[in-house]
């Protein structure tokens, strides 16, 4: 496996921790524990900082130019696909977003939006990581790789590369922590 795949796929399974909290917190909030928009703020924060402005802007802007460049379509076929999702996950967060501000009404379009970008992003992110990466590789050049390695290393650095990982990780954990929390309630209250 190349090293870029192996960084990109390290990025997936942070995104993929908050999508398991988030699919808690849907559930935690159906059972009446809102979590409030500070939760929601920070979990849009999230996916638009950490998974698209940092990992998705990383394949649209680097990789996927580099796959196309050896062969692959633009307009047809797994990358097609792909850029067609990163923007459907988009509207999925800007309808989130949207439902903070429209009370009772919000909480029902809140979460059929997330899990709407739940199940894209986790199926979005197989058909990468078991499609997509193994046939870039298959027509990537060493040259081509290390290209890409010192890209991503810029593309980076330009977003302050650790600090802004260690921070989305602190961030990740927070809303994990504030989802268990309220979990347990849920189920203390149901045992009751």
């Amino acid at each position: 496996m190349r090293k870029t795949t192996e960084r990109l796929m390290a990025e997936h399974e942070e995104i993929n921790a908050v999508l398991n909290t988030l699919f808690r917190a849907v559930r935690v909030e159906r059972e009446g524990k809102l979590l409030g928009n500070d939760f929601w703020h920070d979990a849009i924060d999230f996916v638009r900082t950490f998974s698209d402005n940092y990992h998705h802007a990383k394949e649209e802007k680097i990789l996927f130019p580099a796959y196309c460049n050896n062969g692959m379509d633009v307009e047809y076929g797994p990358v097609a696909v792909m850029l067609r999702d990163h923007q459907q996950f988009r509207d999925c967060i800007n309808i989130i977003e949207e439902s903070l501000d429209e009370g009772e009404e919000g909480h029902v379009k809140r979460w059929g939006a997330t899990g709407n970008f739940i199940e894209g992003l986790r199926f979005h992110i197989h058909k990468e990581n078991n499609i997509l990466y193994p046939m870039g590789e298959d027509i990537l050049s060493l040259e081509d790789e290390n290209r890409l390695m010192e890209m991503f290393d810029d593309a980076e650095i330009a977003l302050d590369g650790v600090a802004t990982e260690e921070h989305y990780r602190m961030v990740a954990q927070s809303l994990e922590k504030q989802v268990l929390a309220a979990f347990d309630r849920v189920v203390e209250a149901e045992a009751e």
